[in-house]
């Protein structure tokens, strides 16, 4: 009697299966389109943080600057004076006309005010568990560099206003420089006199 293993018909049989998997493959492969992935498409990571703030606003300055050291990705919406429509909708989002204000989607946490945004970063995705030595350096450096963020401001505002006052103050004298030489060159312009010849002549 013949073993199994070598027995013919097993074989053929083995041998048809195998070609019946390798043409449905093929078949498969076939019906795919050429050069397109047929993955499914993967869904880029939509930032969970929205702030709401201003450009010009220290306060913002400090909570962009916080977000921006920890590596946070974050929707930054500019609320800027004299657009009613972002005011609005600011007020819709938390309630008060009021800036920074904090929206964190993956907590649910809204907040307003500086320092209350930067105490729940920290805590929410700094480093875990800080010793009172570091909590109070990290409270005096967070009160130190928001003092000299409004400082730099309130510096750098009037330089802008002087800046702005001598540009006008340039223009001014130039202008009044070109009417003098207009005035200087009407007067001192020599004025046409006859000769004794004409005169004999009239």
């Amino acid at each position: 009697m013949k073993p199994l293993a070598s027995d013919p018909r097993l074989i053929r049989q083995r041998n048809d299966k195998t070609k019946k998997k390798a043409f449905k493959h093929a078949q498969r492969r076939a019906n795919e389109p050429l050069g397109v992935n047929s993955s499914p498409p993967q869904k880029t990571a939509v930032p969970s943080i929205e702030l709401f703030q201003k450009e010009d606003c220290p306060f913002s300055h400090s909570v962009r600057n916080r977000l921006s050291h920890m590596g946070l990705d974050f929707i930054a919406h500019t609320v800027p004076e004299g657009a009613p429509l972002k005011h609005e909708l600011l007020t819709q989002a938390g309630g008060k006309d009021q800036i920074p204000f904090l929206v964190d989607h993956r907590t649910g946490m809204k907040l307003y005010e500086t320092a209350s945004i930067i105490q729940y970063l920290d805590k929410e995705y700094g480093t875990p568990a800080p010793t009172r030595l570091a909590l109070l350096t990290r409270n005096l450096s967070l009160r130190i560099q928001t003092r000299s963020d409004q400082l730099a401001w309130a510096i750098r505002l009037p330089f802008e206003h002087a800046r702005d006052v001598v540009d006008d103050m340039t223009m001014s004298l130039k202008a009044l420089r070109e009417s003098y030489q207009s005035v200087r060159e009407a007067i001192v312009k020599p004025v046409p006199t006859e000769s004794p010849q004409q005169r004999r002549a009239a």
